[in-house]
């Protein structure tokens, strides 16, 4: 379906609303598909049961009948799958407000209103997802779940659905994707959604483009199970949750993740679980709070920490070809492998797996733990026979290590190091300290 005359309207707001609202411009002539270059407003504010809500200063449509725009029966926005999908341009915004109040008495709604648009509370739960599953979507985007406010008086005010995005091409230069925190709800990126942050077309970057991902609800969860995701040089894709937790895992067979582009994927949840292969070798993971467990293949260009108070624990496999710098926390039973010519820094590590380091100068900063292993295993660089000395490992405060494989590294010690298991091979340990820090072999 085609919109014309655009001069009459700024913006548009879809729903169900069983009061017809006469247009100001003609009828498309087809309903094949939604064109749309002016900011468009997409609200659900029809609750379960057909109950319309009184909309304000602005101009209503109803695009059920096209098949691609729609009001699910509960409340919620669904975009259905089609051979012709519609498309958005400049600035979309779904927002589903629809909310509810336990604590009502039976048949008593209460309105409410924001001066944009508004509607009814009522007291009896109800649900609905905002699907997307087609389109094509420009410029900014901002999909919101959740009742405008927390609070209606004294009660408390709920909603309860998924925002899910399962298909449709996102050339965004901006926007939020958000649950609200009274919103009992999930954040789902799966199947073949493709999502460009910081392109205007598959063929131009706009670089230095933020999108951000938010699920505010305490409990709340950011899944990623399938979709590609293509950043541009500067440009970030946020996820973030400061009582929600993320995880990126889909099945071996039928699904797929994939990132590419030299921009930055942020994580600022409580946790973020990767549980799945990704080979990212042009950008950089950056986590800024809580915990990031890995749990299977993941190759990065560049890893940030940042913050003390961040936790890195591998369980499976994490290479990096980029210098790094871990200030927070590793611990976990995997491998951290270090590129050539990486640097690494280490601050608390706690029973960690196993660390292999290559050319590169890596300094271990925070002393371990009171009792207990730093790290199991710590293989330094190996190289051809006529190799010369290559890798240089710096322990600047007291470690305690299970087993060292020098390969052809130098053990430089700034601090005293325990070490259970010492494999010199063609590698050298190198006293630096006047007050002869000592080296302490334990077993062999």
């Amino acid at each position: 379906m085609r919109l014309a005359n655009r001069k009459y309207f700024c913006r548009l707001l879809l729903s169900t609303a069983l009061t017809a609202v006469p247009l100001l411009f003609p009828e498309p002539a087809q309903a094949e598909e939604i064109g749309i270059s002016q900011p468009v407003l997409i609200s659900s504010n029809v609750l379960k049961g057909g109950m319309a809500n009184g909309l304000v200063n602005y101009h209503t449509y109803d695009f059920s009948a096209s098949g691609f725009v729609f009001q699910n029966e509960a409340g919620g926005i669904t975009i259905g799958a089609s051979d012709n999908p519609p498309v958005f341009l400049n600035q979309v915004y779904f927002k589903d407000a629809s909310g509810y109040i336990p604590s009502l008495e039976e048949g008593s709604p209460r309105s409410w209103g924001n001066g944009t648009f508004g509607g009814n509370y009522v007291k009896n739960e109800f649900s609905g997802n905002i699907s997307i599953n087609n389109g094509l979507f420009k410029g900014t985007l901002s999909i919101e779940k959740g009742p405008i406010e927390e609070k209606s008086g004294e009660d408390d005010v709920l909603s309860k659905g998924n925002i899910d995005i399962s298909g449709g091409h996102f050339f965004l230069t901006g926007g939020t994707i958000q649950t609200k925190v009274n919103n009992d709800g999930d954040i789902l990126i799966r199947g073949g959604a493709q999502l460009y942050i910081g392109y205007s077309d598959i063929n131009t970057t706009v670089n230095g483009k933020t999108v951000t991902i938010t699920n505010n609800q305490d409990g709340g969860k950011i899944a990623i199970s399938g979709g590609d995701f293509h950043i541009s040089d500067g440009s970030k894709l946020v996820l973030s949750g400061n009582k929600a937790t993320g995880t990126l895992s889909y099945p071996a067979s039928g699904s797929h993740v994939s990132f590419d582009g030299n921009g930055t994927l942020q994580l600022g949840m409580q946790s973020f679980s990767i549980n799945s292969p990704v080979a990212w070798s042009t950008g950089t993971l950056l986590q800024t709070a809580g915990t990031l467990n890995i749990g299977s293949d993941v190759t990065l260009k560049a890893y940030e920490m940042q913050g003390q108070s961040t936790s890195l624990v591998i369980s499976g496999k994490l290479s990096i070809e980029n210098n790094v710098q871990f200030s927070g926390n590793l611990s976990g039973s995997g491998e951290l492998l270090l590129s050539d010519t990486a640097n690494a820094q280490f601050g608390v590590l706690n029973n960690f797996g196993t660390i292999s380091v290559k050319q590169g100068r890596v300094s271990f900063l925070i002393a371990g733990p009171a009792s207990g292993l730093s790290l199991s295993v710590l293989n330094g660089a190996t190289g051809a026979e006529d190799q010369d000395q290559i890798g240089i490992i710096n322990i600047n405060s007291m470690q305690h290590i299970g087993t060292v494989n020098l390969g052809k590294a130098a053990l430089v010690l700034n601090e005293e190091l325990i070490v259970d298991n010492l494999n010199l091979q063609q590698g050298q340990v190198v006293f630096t300290s006047n007050d002869n820090k000592p080296l302490t072999l334990t077993n062999n």
